[in-house]
C-alpha cells in the first residue's frame, strides 16, 4: 500500500465526483476560470480509478500501448483534438497533455503527482463524475495517497438524472436521436447502470468516512437550475477561494435535450430507485420532492 505522497509541494488537493448529468461540466468551465483555481486540462480522467484499483490488488498500474490508444479514443481526446485541428483551435499545450496521459504506461500515485508539482495555485485537482463509483477500499486507497482532499459530490434526483444519461449514451451509441431509440435499449441501460451505481447515502457515507464531513461537499441540481451564482458561491466558500459571480454562471453547459420519459420507463425507475430516493431524502428533508408519486 502507498503512504501518502510528500516528495511534491504542490499535491492535488481538490477532487469533483459525479455524479454525471448533475452539473460537472458546468462546475469544471466555471471553476477553471477562477484565478485560484486549477483544473487539469481535460476533464474526466479518470485515472484516480485505475490507481485505486491497483492499490487494493497491489497489482502495478500499467496500462497495454493498445489499451492506452482506445481510452484515448473512448476519452474523446482523440476526435476532440481532430476536431480542434480543423477549426485552427488546437494549442501546443493541449495536445501535450493529451498526449502526455494517452502515451502513460505508469499511471501510479506518483505520476499522478507529478502532473500538478508545477502548480502553485492555492487549489488544484480534476473533475471525473465517474469516481463516485468507486467502492469503499479503493476510496480509502486514494484517501490514504492524497489525505488533504476537498471532495465535491452533486447529485440530481435519480430518475431525472438517469433518463438524462440515458438520452446521451444511447444516441451517441446507437448513432441516432435519443428520440428514435427503442424501448428496448432504455430498459437493457436502466438494468446496467443500476448495478455500478450505489445508494446515494452510501456514496456520501464513503466519502465522508475516507476524508471527513467537511472535506465533503455535497451539492444539488436543483440548486443548479434555480441559482446557479448561489451555488458556485457556496462551492467557492468550502474550497475557500474568492466568491465570484458573473453572468457566464447562469447559462447551461453541456445541456442535453430536454424530452418528458415515457410513464412506463418512468415507473421502471421509479420501482428500482424508490429505496434510494427514500434515503436521500431522510437524511435532507428538502428534497421531499423528489419523492415518487
Amino acid at each position: 500500500m502507498s503512504a501518502a505522497i510528500s516528495d511534491s509541494s504542490h499535491p492535488p488537493n481538490f477532487l469533483g465526483i459525479g455524479m454525471q448529468k448533475t452539473g460537472t461540466t458546468w462546475l469544471y468551465e466555471h471553476l477553471r476560470r477562477h484565478p485560484e483555481v486549477y483544473l487539469t486540462p481535460r476533464k474526466e480522467l479518470r485515472h484516480l480509478m485505475e490507481i485505486a484499483k491497483a492499490e487494493v490488488s497491489g497489482a502495478p498500474c500499467e496500462i497495454p500501448l493498445f489499451q492506452r490508444m482506445r481510452r484515448g479514443y473512448d476519452r474523446g481526446f482523440l476526435a476532440r483534438n481532430a476536431k480542434k485541428f480543423a477549426t485552427g483551435t488546437l494549442t501546443r499545450a493541449d495536445w501535450l497533455w493529451d498526449w502526455r496521459h494517452l502515451t502513460a504506461r505508469h499511471c501510479d500515485a506518483r505520476w499522478y503527482t507529478q502532473q500538478f508539482a508545477h502548480i502553485d495555485a492555492p487549489v488544484r485537482g480534476e473533475i471525473s463524475p465517474q469516481y463516485h463509483q468507486l467502492d469503499e477500499a479503493e476510496v480509502e486507497a486514494v484517501a490514504r495517497i492524497f489525505p488533504d482532499l476537498r471532495v465535491v459530490l452533486l447529485l440530481r434526483q435519480p430518475v431525472d438524472q438517469i433518463w438524462s444519461q440515458a438520452r446521451m449514451v444511447l444516441a451517441r451509441e446507437e448513432g441516432r436521436a435519443a428520440d428514435q431509440v427503442d424501448r428496448a435499449a432504455y430498459e437493457v441501460f436502466f438494468d446496467r447502470w443500476r448495478k455500478i451505481n450505489f445508494d446515494y447515502t452510501a456514496i456520501i457515507d464513503c466519502w465522508s468516512a475516507a476524508f471527513g464531513e467537511a472535506n465533503l461537499f455535497v451539492g444539488f441540481y436543483d440548486e443548479l437550475a434555480a441559482d446557479p451564482a448561489a451555488l458556485f458561491a457556496r462551492i467557492c466558500e468550502f474550497l475557500e477561494i474568492e466568491r465570484r459571480v458573473d453572468a457566464a454562471l447562469e447559462r447551461p453547459v453541456n445541456r442535453g435535450q430536454d424530452a418528458p420519459i415515457p410513464e412506463a420507463l418512468r415507473a421502471k425507475l421509479e420501482a428500482q430507485w424508490s429505496g434510494c430516493i427514500e434515503g436521500i431524502v431522510a437524511r435532507y428533508p428538502a428534497l421531499d420532492h423528489w419523492r415518487v408519486d
